[in-house]
């Protein structure tokens, strides 16, 4: 093909269908940054813990009564 067909070919492109509204999705990642801040950890201290099993479980039901009292308190699902 020749470079004056590429360039064509891109000059008069359209692309089928629309992008979604509004703002983009959490991302995993965004997730776990979130909940991290909460513990008061940050992702390299929070790898090192998950790599211990019991110490891991801990920390994060040390989370999850602290957001269930704090549900029960506001009268809401723990995970809101």
């Amino acid at each position: 093909m020749s470079e004056w067909y590429l360039n064509r070919l891109q000059y008069y492109w359209h692309i089928e269908g629309t992008r979604q509204r509004g703002r983009a999705g959490k991302k995993l990642i965004d997730n776990i940054r979130e909940d991290c801040s909460e513990m008061g950890f940050s992702l390299m201290e929070a790898d090192r813990l998950a790599r211990d099993r019991n110490r891991w479980r801990f920390a994060v039901q040390k989370l999850y009564c602290q957001r269930a009292s704090t549900a029960r308190w506001w009268g809401a699902s723990a995970w809101n």
